[in-house]
């Protein structure tokens, strides 16, 4: 299987190829702005590197927030319209519990606390657990206003 990740939530603009649990190619551009512009071209660079194209996918998975608003508009109507143009699945990844599956290398059972910077002193989270190597959720993601 061969699946196309995206993720604009937040300033970072990345993307990925992956097949099973390899990378097949991946981007990332730190940009406050421009992820319209650097999205569509950097996929077609991950295609390139992979000597793959679209009709080689099976799904696609997009972060879905939090995160910025409109960051979250560009990669979600990308991920939508290369889905609907190709007739295979897309996925919504909460932009927390990607974060939070990080934790997961660690080999260890604890509670984890991702954060994003939701801007004007405020910024994202929510709680996981990691328990016997599976990652639950204890919370709803929430804004927190910082101190």
């Amino acid at each position: 299987m061969i699946a196309l990740g995206i993720d604009t939530s937040a300033l970072v603009c990345s993307a990925a190829l992956v097949s099973e649990d390899r990378v097949l190619a991946s981007f990332s551009k730190n940009k406050v702005r421009g992820h319209s512009e650097l999205l569509l071209s950097g996929i077609d660079q991950l295609f390139q590197k992979a000597n793959l194209s679209l009709t080689d996918l099976d799904c696609i998975a997009v972060a879905a927030g939090p995160g910025s608003f409109t960051g979250l508009r560009i990669g979600i109507a990308t991920a939508k319209g290369l889905s609907y143009a190709q007739k295979i699945p897309c996925c919504p990844v909460s932009s927390l519990e990607a974060l939070a599956y990080n934790a997961l290398s660690l080999h260890q059972d604890f509670i984890v606390c991702p954060m994003m910077d939701a801007r004007r002193d405020e910024f994202y989270s929510a709680l996981f657990q990691i328990k016997n190597g599976n990652l639950s959720r204890l919370t709803d993601d929430q804004v927190i206003c910082g101190v």
